[in-house]
């Protein structure tokens, strides 16, 4: 018969916990979400209420979004030929576009 082996305890690693610090968006995605420190997925729920609120998703496809003129100033980068970003590309630019609160926590 086999043996079981005990389970070793995992201990858990000290966490930097991103999540929880604020960050300052650019002026750019200000006009998205508004001024003020948020946290990282604090903005990103703003971009999409943003997006929503303007009826920027495709009906067809509601992973698309067609890009204004304020989504465009954000995710250049981002978008397809046909002006439109994908849902999946908006992490890296959003995260461009967001500092520090506290400078010295800049790396």
């Amino acid at each position: 018969p086999k043996t079981r082996r005990k389970k070793q305890k995992r201990t858990r690693k000290p966490n930097d916990n991103l999540t929880a610090k604020k960050v300052v968006p650019s002026e750019a995605l200000a006009v998205l979400i508004g001024k003020g420190a948020v946290t990282r997925p604090e903005a990103l729920k703003k971009v999409w209420v943003y997006f929503k609120e303007k009826k920027l998703q495709d009906p067809d496809d509601g992973r698309i979004i067609k890009a204004d003129d304020a989504v465009k100033k954000v995710f250049k980068d981002a978008l397809d030929s046909s002006g439109n970003l994908h849902m999946t590309k908006i992490m890296k630019p959003l995260h461009t576009h967001l500092t520090p609160e506290d400078p010295a926590e800049k790396k």
